[in-house]
């Protein structure tokens, strides 16, 4: 709760405000940890979906495809290594006093990214209906930091996912419009209050 100590005893005031203090910096350092082991969770989810549906597929077919046991094979070495880089930044996060994030600039093309997490999104979701819309634009690359940017269209697709019917659409797209470079995820959920 918000509850503090109260004394009443000019001669403790001191005393009050250090207890105090103490209580307010275990509330803090809980609700931290809290946080922590929800965005854990979080991030965590969707890399182990994807390298379950491809555990899946090569149970199934990649015994005797050997085209779907090295893409099976290449997928889930890339997710086991993106994990271990989720891994670093939510240790680091936890660590931290600030909660700032590193980021490791490089150029990124919005379109490679965003055809990653719709091709990981049908393997891992087969009750929605995926899409990947053309942009006329053209390509979209930014410097940015590839982890943090997979990691952003992996939660806007959870969430898409959440908040759609079965059988709706969710459609991905990513370009340029002018001088600036976007992508998106749109969906045909119950959508959110304009105050939200």
């Amino acid at each position: 709760g918000e509850e503090h100590l109260h004394i009443g005893d000019k001669d403790l005031q001191g005393l009050e405000l250090a207890v105090n203090n103490l209580i307010d910096r275990m509330r803090e350092s809980f609700q931290q940890q809290s946080r922590f082991v929800s965005d854990a969770s979080h991030e965590l989810r969707t890399p182990i979906s994807v390298i379950q549906g491809y555990v899946n597929m090569l149970d199934r077919w990649g015994k005797e495809d050997e085209t779907v046991l090295e893409e099976g094979i290449e997928a889930i070495k890339h997710e086991s290594e993106h994990m271990s880089a989720l891994v670093e930044q939510l240790l680091f996060l936890a660590r931290s006093d600030s909660g700032r994030q590193t980021l490791v600039k490089e150029e990124v093309s919005l379109s490679a990214l965003v055809k990653e997490v719709y091709e990981e999104s049908l393997l891992i979701d087969p009750r929605h209906v995926y899409s990947l819309g053309e942009c006329s634009g053209g390509d979209g690359t930014v410097p940015g930091d590839p982890t943090m940017l997979k990691q952003t269209l992996r939660i806007l697709a959870d969430n898409a996912r959440k908040y759609t019917k079965d059988m709706d659409e969710i459609k991905f797209l990513a370009g340029r419009r002018g001088s600036e470079c976007f992508f998106s995820v749109q969906d045909a959920g119950i959508g959110m209050a304009e105050k939200d």
